[in-house]
């Protein structure tokens, strides 16, 4: 098993529906001269999961914290769906339980203050990830499907 310390989430900074999959992602990444898709999840706008890089791969989202690290990335731009949160989560605790050394669980914006991936606000004032759908929602803008 892969050690794995934290798991970092994106936004694709986009809501145009052409994007809303991994394979237009993995074109961008290629684009800049990457092998492939920087994250290991893409989670579309009506919630389903993708792949992206194999979770045995070193990612590529966050410069200095890619080593050791799972990225999961939302189609969109600041405002997301039920679905996709639900998802966040799930994914999120499923990751969890396969990865019991992950200590942090951050959006990009953390790691980089001069982003504002992804979005969207999914830690609380300690700095740590808000654990179920129904605490997350509380803090993130959604839009009904």
């Amino acid at each position: 098993m892969k050690y794995i310390r934290r798991i970092v989430v994106h936004h694709s900074a986009s809501n145009n529906p052409e994007h809303d999959d991994i394979r237009v992602i993995d074109e961008w990444h290629k684009e800049r001269g990457w092998r492939q898709v920087g994250y290991h999840f893409f989670i579309q706008k009506d919630g389903w999961t993708q792949m992206g890089r194999m979770e045995n791969k070193q990612g590529a989202g966050v410069k200095r914290y890619n080593e050791h690290s799972i990225h999961i990335c939302l189609s969109g731009d600041a405002k997301f769906t039920l679905s996709q949160i639900i998802s966040l989560d799930s994914l999120v605790s499923s990751l969890k339980e396969r990865y019991p050394n992950v200590k942090a669980i951050k959006g990009h914006k953390h790691y980089n203050p001069t982003t504002e991936c992804p979005g969207m606000d999914i830690c609380g004032s300690t700095g740590e990830y808000i654990w179920g759908p129904d605490k997350l929602l509380k803090r993130v803008d959604y839009e009904e499907e």
